[in-house]
């Protein structure tokens, strides 16, 4: 008898976390559906806690939402985590050579309080990154990820973005751009990006690098 009460002490944990991971899931879709991008990131971070084993649609809704946020390398690493043979392959392939067309990775520094100034952007999304971007640089000093190509300038200094392909070139790993200079490729392809995107360490429990303050 004793070896059946081991079976099923060792076996409810695990109904528990699969019904848990279930409710999760389910609340970042509804969190989706009603637009609350906050909410879902953070069980998103709770989903991966939780288990390796996650719907690749579940992957895009954090991607999506991060993107919109202006997290864009977040969003990136959480596209890559779509499987190859995954429904949603093709799409995530699509979407990562739109955002490579469109944006370079940078490093920047400079003194906390420091305004990043660059020009005016009407995409959304490259409006969010840009904002995101200024905002940590303002409150740090220090920013580490993806912008929009294109024209910046810092107190002490101008720089060029240029837009590449940034899936191989992501901050932690490889070489990237510091002002005045453009991004380089890499020869290898990192795991997920850096900690300065602004999220301190969003994403840590969820194996992406933390964001040093991406944009």
């Amino acid at each position: 008898m004793m070896w059946m009460w081991m079976a099923l002490a060792f076996a409810e944990p695990d109904k528990a976390t699969t019904a848990e991971v279930r409710r999760v899931g389910e609340e970042m879709v509804a969190h989706a559906a009603a637009g609350r991008r906050q909410p879902l990131l953070r069980q998103y971070r709770t989903l991966l806690a939780l288990t390796t084993e996650v719907d690749p649609e579940l992957h895009m809704l954090a991607a999506d939402a991060a993107l919109a946020e202006g997290h864009v390398a977040e969003a990136v690493a959480r596209y890559q985590r779509v499987p190859a043979d995954a429904p949603q392959a093709a799409t995530v392939r699509e979407l990562l050579d739109g955002l490579a067309g469109r944006y370079g990775t940078v490093r920047l520094s400079a003194s906390p309080g420091a305004e990043l100034m660059a020009a005016v952007r009407f995409h959304p999304e490259e409006m969010a990154a840009v904002s995101h971007a200024r905002d940590v640089v303002a409150e740090t000093g220090v920013f580490v990820g993806l912008l929009p190509a294109g024209e910046y300038q810092l107190p002490d200094a101008s720089f060029v973005v240029e837009a590449g392909d940034f899936v191989s070139s992501l901050p932690g790993s490889a070489p990237v751009a510091a002002p005045g200079t453009a991004p380089e490729p890499a020869s290898t392809t990192p795991d997920p990006p850096p900690a300065s995107e602004g999220e301190p360490d969003e994403d840590a429990t969820e194996a992406e690098s933390p964001d040093a303050g991406d944009g």
